[in-house]
């Protein structure tokens, strides 16, 4: 009896000790657990825009993603734009490749309210992107429509829809002045999938490079 107390004792003891480990866990560490969650989900789409490729003669998906149909003015001048009604969502499009729409979900997804991949745009989604749209990443829906000039190695497909998930910075509540942007932004960091199916954590400085498909 007294040595079945005295092991209950230690693993309750082991229980708080660990709790209380996570709780005061560098938030670095923390993140970074969250940012290799992220990556993992990452290439498990790589996987499925793999498949899809296949079945589809080598195209990457023809869709969307939901900043375009948020702002179909941003495809202002392209041939395309008259399409974007009638387009899906690039995750629609992929989820008979997945086994669970959860891969389209970043455990850091904590929403936003502005968009931070271009210029900050207005679109407060709370409690989560993916609660919200269906996925926490966006697309470079561009690369659906065009030919690769650059190597597929340094351009991104998908990315976080916010910086602030794996980074550090200001977190816009308003409309920010241009010259603001750079100096709140420096510190936001990217989980991406390239268009050659691998995945990295980018600076945003590297982010900015990675969209430059031509």
């Amino acid at each position: 009896m007294i040595r079945a107390l005295t092991m209950a004792q230690v693993a309750i003891v082991v229980a708080i000790v660990a709790g209380l480990t996570f709780t005061f866990l560098p938030r670095k560490l923390q993140t970074k657990d969250g940012t290799n969650l992220c990556i993992a989900n990452l290439n498990q789409i790589g996987k499925a825009v793999g498949m899809y490729e296949e079945a589809f003669d080598g195209h990457i998906p023809r869709g969307v993603d939901f900043a375009d149909k948020e702002f179909p003015e941003s495809w202002q001048g392209s041939p395309l734009q008259k399409q974007l009604p009638h387009l899906p969502v690039y995750q629609r499009l992929l989820r008979p490749y997945v086994k669970t729409a959860e891969v389209f979900h970043c455990p850091s997804d904590n929403g936003f309210d502005f968009i931070d991949s271009a210029k900050p745009d207005f679109l407060p989604t709370h409690p989560s992107a993916f609660e919200v749209y269906g996925t926490s990443y966006l697309m470079l829906s561009d690369l659906a429509f065009i030919r690769l000039h650059a190597p597929a190695s340094r351009v991104r497909l998908l990315f976080d829809a916010s910086g602030l998930w794996h980074g550090k910075g200001e977190k816009f509540t308003r409309q920010p002045d241009f010259s603001e942007i750079a100096e709140a932004t420096k510190g936001y960091r990217y989980n991406v999938l390239f268009a050659d199916l691998h995945a990295a954590n980018l600076s945003r400085q590297e982010f900015r490079r990675s969209g430059r498909w031509w």
